[in-house]
Formats: structure tokens, sequence, C-alpha cells
């Protein structure tokens, strides 16, 4: 499981493919909000989080705490493979242990690993120099037939994993299949371009085979642009407007998860720098956009970080919004902009300031 999840880079299912913290990034007791109080701004404003996920020198791995030892990656001809010790205690009895692991991914959803438990520092360098000369060479059944007098010849694959690993594992070869898929579509659409442009201006619908190229190139894109860590407004209106034009219908039931997650993340990215007018204004730009979406938003986790920051900011503030200079003034003017977007009432402001 910890061999499989290193080679594809996913996380521990505990703390969410996303990684661990409150849905929205929402803030405790204490935060700043978006303004500094009377004394000025304190130290440490936008906090931290002690590092982890995929790939982290340790993880939790359900029942088990792991300390990886030693790793190593390697890719040819479109396979990959990963040879590594990692070290699992277990949380309950505190019981510990070594294990060398391999695995070995074919591409699409072909892997095979095994594990051997106790094997020492010099049978896992001999492990990796013999797996990786014939790897290098592309020699698959030679580098199977390694791995298994390695380590024991107990394989497992996909089917093999816990539900919640297959799930994650299937996921992210899923969106490597769906990504390739959308540059293909990326490509048709690029070529055929001026012929698509020319037939749209004579008042002619598109070939089916170019529309639905056209669709799904912009489905991708889409996607690509929500799922960046603060999604970019300006690029997501771009792409509406030319699915707009192109009169491609996009299904909410595709992207709707998507611009959500990209609302709910660039909220917490938001809410940890909330000085930061700069991601103020992204945030009120892409909640914009989601009037011109095909479909219901859900916007509580973005409306649940605004009332917080509201509250923190207001009590700071001692109750006045306009307390400060001129700039305060105007991050009041953006923050209440937000607000309104939101559908957040003035009745809602009023209950910040009493402290509900």
């Amino acid at each position: 499981h910890y061999g499989v999840r290193s080679l594809f880079g996913v996380g521990a299912p505990e703390a969410g493919e996303g990684g661990s913290g409150s849905a929205a990034g929402g803030t405790g007791a204490g935060e700043e909000g978006p303004w500094p109080a009377a004394g000025g701004a304190g130290a440490g404003e936008e906090g931290s989080r002690p590092a982890g996920g995929a790939g982290a020198d340790r993880e939790r791995i359900y029942g088990y705490a792991a300390r990886r030892e030693a790793f190593h990656t390697f890719a040819a001809g479109g396979c990959r493979l990963a040879l590594g010790r990692v070290r699992l205690t277990s949380v309950a009895t505190r019981e510990t242990g070594t294990v060398t692991f391999g695995v070995l991914h074919l591409g699409a959803h072909n892997l095979m690993a095994g594990a051997q438990v106790g094997a020492g520092p010099d049978q896992y360098r001999r492990m990796v120099a013999e797996v990786e000369e014939a790897f290098r060479r592309c020699d698959l059944p030679g580098a199977i037939r390694l791995l298994d007098r390695h380590l024991g010849g107990a394989r497992r694959s996909l089917p093999s994993l816990f539900r919640d690993d297959q799930r994650l594992i299937l996921g992210r070869i899923l969106a490597e299949a769906q990504a390739e898929a959308g540059r293909a579509y990326r490509e048709i659409v690029t070529a055929h371009g001026p012929l698509m442009h020319y037939l749209r201006s004579q008042g002619l619908p598109l070939p089916p085979p170019l529309a639905v190229a056209a669709a799904q190139a912009l489905v991708a894109d889409l996607r690509r642009a929500l799922g960046e860590p603060a999604p970019d407004p300006e690029q997501i209106a771009s792409l509406l407007a030319e699915a707009r034009h192109w009169q491609v219908d996009l299904d909410p039931r595709d992207l709707g998860p998507d611009l959500a997650e990209g609302l709910r993340r660039l909220a917490g990215a938001w809410a940890a720098r909330p000085r930061d007018p700069g991601l103020l204004g992204r945030l009120t730009r892409l909640v914009d956009l989601c009037s011109q979406w095909p479909g219901a938003v859900d916007l509580r986790p973005v409306q649940e970080v605004y009332y917080r920051l509201a509250r923190s900011a207001l009590l700071r503030a001692g109750g006045r919004e306009a307390a400060g200079g001129e700039e305060d003034r105007a991050r009041w003017a953006a923050f209440r902009a937000l607000g309104e977007r939101l559908g957040m009432s003035p009745a809602v402001w009023g209950e910040v300031r009493a402290g509900g």
C-alpha cells in the first residue's frame, strides 16, 4: 500500500487526497482577519502546517506509522518502477518492523507489487541494483522475475489493495487518461480552428466530430484551470466565452464539482492570507463567474470563510467597518462587495457586530 501510494503520489485516505485541514480552509480562534488591529499586525498572520501527504518521510497508514528509510523511482518506455524500505510501527501495540517493497506500473491499471518483511539494507541495495539494470534495458519479464526473487514471489495487483486505495489510484489513473484525451481534442481544435471559425461566422453548425472535439477540449481545459491552487478567473472566463462561441453546452454535472472545489481551495488560500487584495479580488471574480455557470454552484464553503473573517475583522476593529485610513476603507469596500455576491445580507453584518 505504501509503495503504490508513493509511486502514484497520493496521500493517505484518512487525510483525504487533498491533504488535511478544514473543508473550506476556515479560520480558527485568534485569527486576525483581513485588517490589522489598532496596534498593528501581529506576528505569524499566515500560519503554517506541518508537511505531509504523499512522498513525505513520515506518514500514517491505517493503524501504522510509516517512516521511509529508502526510496527509488525509475521510468522507462511508459512504465514506472518504485523500490523502497519503510519502517512500520503499530500505533496500538508499538510493535515495529522494516518492510522492503517494489511496485512496477506497466501503464493504465496494470501494476504488480510485492513486499518482504525483515530484509536488511544490503539485500535492499542488491535488489535495487539488479532490478534497475533489467528495467533500464526494458527487460520487463526479467525485472518481474527479480522482484519475485527478492520479495518472496507473493505478487499483488490493483484489486489486492484496500478499497480506499483502489479508489485513490484509479482516480489518479483516470485523471491522467482524461488529461491525455483532452490534449488530443485540443490539438484537433487547434488544427481545424480556422475552418471552425469560418463555419460559425456563416451561421453554420459545426460538424458533429468537430463539435465533440471542441466540447471535450473545453471540458479538459476548464478542469485543468479549476484544478490550479489558485484558479485564474480570467482564464476560466475566456474558456466560458469560447464555449459560447462554439455553442457548446457544458454539462454542470461534469464540471460543477470542479468549480466547487476550486472555490473552496481559493477561499482557503484567502483565509490563510486575508490581507492579500489579489486573492480577495480573484475570489470575487470567480464568484461572479458562478452566475454564468450552467447550473447551481454550492457557495456555502466560501460563505463560511467569509463570515468567520468578517466576525474576526469587526471584533478587532471594535465593530467599526471604516476604522483606519483610506486603504482600510478600500479593503472594507472590496470585502463588502464579495459579501453582496455571496448573498450575505446587511442583517448578517448586524449579527457579526453583535458577536453572533
